[in-house]
């Protein structure tokens, strides 16, 4: 058995996004076609593989739903018995938890590592009154509202095991997020705080 991590894959299948690979040189044109094809070259039926985050350059779930789609040749590869952790840290938590109602049963739990609970919450307490200019940019630029952001909607009707992890003494994340978190989730938890 051959461990294998990879983060940052970065994909951008769906046309929304406005920021596929390729803008950084030639040689990241088809980037996401040598991935696929290294991965089922290399990773065989008893490999684990760890993707660590930033799969997708989408700023909206329902953006990264084809990038999503991509890893589904980890089944066609390995069938239906394959087993899936997604991990997320910081704002990649807060996606893994966004994304926890709607995980496919390969996902056998997630870990949500320095997550918030609301993006819209987190950017009031550090920009203060800069706060409306801030969700007003985002809108007009990303498309989407910061309080779509908030991940105890999905958390509420999500059943996998998640291991929350976070510092107390986090200068960025405020602890009380994972804190608030793990208290309210009522699927098979765990932490390590």
């Amino acid at each position: 058995m051959s461990i294998w991590a990879i983060g940052d894959l970065h994909l951008s299948f769906d046309p929304r996004i406005e920021k596929p690979m390729d803008i950084f040189g030639g040689s990241w044109v088809g980037h996401e076609e040598r991935l696929k094809e290294i991965w089922l070259r290399l990773v065989s039926e008893d490999d684990l593989v760890i993707l660590a985050g930033d799969i997708s350059w989408a700023l909206r779930l329902d953006e990264a739903l084809e990038d999503l789609r991509w890893i589904d040749a980890l089944r066609d590869r390995f069938g239906d018995d394959v087993r899936i952790v997604l991990h997320g840290f910081s704002m990649g938590a807060a996606t893994v938890l966004k994304m926890s109602s709607r995980c496919p049963e390969q996902v056998r739990f997630l870990v949500a590592d320095c997550g918030y609970a609301s993006g819209e919450e987190q950017l009031r307490a550090s920009l203060g009154p800069l706060y409306p200019v801030m969700r007003a940019l985002n809108r007009l630029i990303a498309g989407y509202d910061l309080r779509e952001t908030d991940v105890r909607p999905s958390l509420a009707s999500a059943d996998k095991p998640i291991l929350f992890v976070h510092g107390r003494a986090d200068p960025t994340v405020a602890f009380s997020n994972s804190e608030e978190l793990y208290a309210s989730y009522q699927g098979p938890k765990d932490c390590l705080f």
